[in-house]
């Protein structure tokens, strides 16, 4: 018996990843902060990524990629689910973030292009 709960197939995918991890404010001097890094894999509903620096879990932030053959960036928003040290690559975390239906997104798009390449 398989102990599998992902509901939906994972694809290996290399894209570029932007991550919004400090959002500057209107009050504060505070600069936006973006981490650009690269994804593993992707699904209809999360994405997996390789950072430098490790991630809060349950944090809700800003993702922008770039998937092959799109023209511009897809914008989301997603949780981290979980951050471990990267047993490949020293020093590295991976990330996977659950992606979350919000206006302003590119969530749809998003469900289209990785479900159509299923």
């Amino acid at each position: 018996m398989s102990l599998e709960k992902r509901q939906w197939q994972r694809l290996e995918e290399h894209s570029t990843v932007f991550i919004e991890t400090l959002c500057a404010g209107e009050q504060t001097l505070q600069p936006t902060e973006i981490v650009i890094c690269s994804s593993v894999e992707v699904s209809t509903t999360g994405v997996r990524v390789c950072v430098d620096d490790a991630l809060q879990t349950g944090s809700i932030l800003q993702l922008g990629v770039q998937l092959h053959g799109a023209e511009q960036p897809l914008y989301l928003v997603g949780e981290v689910r979980w951050c471990a040290a990267d047993p490949q690559r020293s020093g590295s975390y991976t990330v996977g973030f659950e992606l979350i239906e919000s206006d302003g997104t590119d969530y749809l798009a998003w469900c289209n292009m990785v479900s159509s390449v299923h």
